[in-house]
């Protein structure tokens, strides 16, 4: 369960380096060509410890689900 696809989470750097070494893995698979499409999302209204922010979307949505059953 994820927002977007595939969540990268953590310092805009290490995010960026991420990416980067996903390409360059594929690459090395022998892909001339990769394509990625990036959906950044930042806020500063709220402090996001990284590596948990979709962990509490995640329980909000078991949460309601319990709910429904009960």
């Amino acid at each position: 369960m994820h927002g977007y696809g595939t969540n990268i989470e953590g310092p805009w750097s290490a995010v960026m380096q991420a990416i980067h070494d996903c390409h360059a893995a594929v690459h090395a698979k022998g892909a001339p060509r990769i394509a990625t499409d990036i959906r950044i999302g930042t806020r500063t209204d709220k402090e996001t410890v990284p590596g948990m922010g979709n962990e509490g979307k995640v329980k909000r949505v078991e949460d309601i689900l319990a709910q429904d059953k009960a």
